[in-house]
């Protein structure tokens, strides 16, 4: 009984007793004071008596008759309240500290496939996959905290099926009672949206993982929200590292010609609301402060209301594009030289020959001594001029190497070695253990290496460091070089006065030199006798650091074939 009750009847029988003694009381009092007569009190406390029990029936009736609207209004509204726990949409349970149900709702019993009178002969751990084993634990923190936290749990319902449920539950002592009630939901469509959204984003990461070009994603105030591999290699940057940085420090770009900062990609891309090809010939600083040229676009991110939310860069690797091209260019223009020189050396060296001819006869008829010196003398500078038709001719021609397949190792480092002994350079090489064989001529590569190490020396003038390394490389196919993918690139690195960034295109020009008495088809020779061996030639050079010269010749056919013969690392 609630205490509100007990006073309720508390109150009812005191005032009943009070009443009573009061009116017998007094009654008796005044009867005695006004009537003599035996006869007539007899008759009075008779009427006395009946007068009592209709008082008090009067009072009694007003009072149970405002109990009973309370009880029928407590009612009423319990009816009220049970109704709308039935029919709510949510999930409520009643459970006792053993574990037992005590009530369970239409929806809670509707969801696990029961009725509601077979819920309440059910524990919580016939049910409950999680907190019904151990639920003393969940009870005591329960009754000690008085509420916990939204849980996630599962619920087997009676046909097998597991359920995610989400659960609230409370604490409640009714009576002498302890109770815990507990309110779920069921989270079904709500796992599977998440289920979803994860396996989204994992196949975005698989796409963005997969795709050949660099991608960040960022904010509209221009901070990286997402980078896939590629652009962590090209940036060197993680994902963890670049999230919430400025584009402007992962993505580190400037003008390849003028050595300026490009402009704020996502700026750019913002103001104008549409996809933008950014500036052309730009260069990518890693955070290794490597260099890459790159080529790229942006595009906005709007969302299902067309509104910006963020900003997509797409760009890609060109360096090894861009030489290829380079190296076709100069293949294109060097074939038109060639024809226009071996002409012209055809026609010279027959001129040179009828010269020779004249000299040499005159030699038989001359008796003066100071003449015959002076036909000496011209006919050493005809030789020099047939020397210098004869590389006309091997720019121009080349004669069809004779090659064969060998390895590059140690013919490199022979041919190194006789070049710079005697002189203040020292070299070193760098080579591949498993470097590929290749098809070449020995005395056209030999004449390309002389070249290089010979200009490598003269740009060298105080002495310094040649380095030389040859490894395996695989790029992509181009009408520029053969139709394999598979080279082997020999590098020869100096650290001399270097190429200035203007003369360097021209490089591999015929007759372009700065030397004042060089010809300037010593690099134009090289690169015709490359391009015969289905190779190409590239430099890199930074005016004051040196310069590196790549040779990219194609590998023979025999990818499981290794050289025998450790790298050497030591300085000579």
């Amino acid at each position: 009984m609630k205490p509100s009750m007990k006073r309720t009847a508390g109150y009812i029988a005191f005032l009943y007793a009070a009443v009573g003694c009061a009116w017998i009381l007094l009654s008796d009092l005044a009867v005695e004071s006004i009537v003599r007569d035996p006869a007539i009190i007899i008759r009075l406390q008779i009427y006395k008596g009946f007068a009592f029990v209709l008082l008090t029936a009067a009072m009694l009736y007003v009072i149970l008759r405002r109990r009973l609207v309370a009880v029928e209004n407590a009612q009423k509204h319990l009816e009220q309240f049970k109704f709308i726990v039935e029919h709510a949409g949510q999930e409520i349970y009643l459970v006792d500290k053993n574990g037992n149900i005590v009530y369970a709702n239409h929806a809670a019993a509707k969801s696990l496939g029961y009725t509601a009178d077979e819920m309440v002969r059910m524990s919580l751990s016939d049910f409950d996959q999680v907190y019904g084993p151990p639920f003393e634990a969940h009870f005591e923190k329960l009754k000690k905290d008085g509420v916990i936290s939204p849980f996630e749990t599962t619920h087997m319902a009676m046909d097998g099926t597991l359920i995610p449920k989400e659960m609230r539950s409370v604490f409640l002592h009714m009576g002498k009672e302890d109770l815990i009630c507990g309110f779920g939901f069921d989270i079904t469509r709500r796992k599977q949206n998440e289920e979803a959204l994860i396996a989204e984003k994992e196949l975005l990461a698989v796409t963005l993982a997969s795709i050949g070009d660099g991608v960040i994603t960022t904010d509209v105030a221009g901070n990286v929200t997402t980078i896939n591999q590629v652009a962590e290699s090209l940036t060197g940057w993680t994902q963890e590292d670049a999230r919430g940085r400025k584009i402007t420090e992962v993505f580190d770009i400037i003008d390849g010609a003028s050595g300026k900062r490009c402009p704020n990609p996502v700026e750019t891309v913002t103001a104008s609301g549409q996809t933008q090809t950014l500036c052309e010939n730009i260069i990518l600083i890693s955070k290794e402060k490597k260099k890459f040229l790159i080529a790229d676009s942006g595009a906005p991110i709007t969302d299902r209301n067309n509104q910006l939310i963020g900003v997509v860069l797409v760009f890609r690797d060109i360096t090894e594009k861009q030489k290829l091209i380079e190296a076709a260019q100069n293949t294109d223009k060097l074939e038109s030289l060639g024809l226009l020189a071996g002409g012209i050396a055809h026609d010279f060296n027959n001129l040179l020959g009828g010269v020779f001819g004249y000299i040499e006869l005159g030699k038989l008829k001359n008796t003066d001594p100071e003449a015959a010196k002076l036909l000496d003398k011209a006919l050493d500078a005809i030789e020099k001029a047939r020397s210098l038709t004869r590389q006309l001719l091997t720019f121009a021609q080349g004669g069809d190497p004779i090659k064969k397949q060998q390895l590059l190792y140690p013919f490199i480092q022979e041919t190194t070695t006789f070049l710079l002994s005697g002189t203040n350079i020292s070299y070193r090489f760098d080579v591949a253990e498993d470097l590929w064989p290749c098809y070449f001529d020995e005395n056209q590569i030999r004449q390309v290496i002389e070249n290089i190490i010979t200009n490598a020396c003269q740009a060298m003038v105080n002495g310094g460091i040649l380095e030389i390394s040859a490894k395996n490389k695989v790029m992509g196919k181009s009408a520029a070089a053969s139709a394999t993918d598979h080279y082997v690139e020999i590098s020869i690195k100096d650290d001399g006065m270097g190429i200035p960034r203007n003369i360097l295109p021209h490089i591999f020009d015929p007759y372009f030199t700065t030397k004042a008495k060089a010809h300037g088809i010593g690099l134009t020779t090289c690169f015709s006798i490359i391009k015969r061996h289905n190779g190409f030639m590239d430099v890199t050079s930074e005016s004051g650091k040196g310069s590196t010269f790549h040779i990219y010749l194609p590998a023979a056919d025999l990818p499981g074939e290794k050289t025998a013969v450790q790298a050497d690392k030591h300085l000579v």
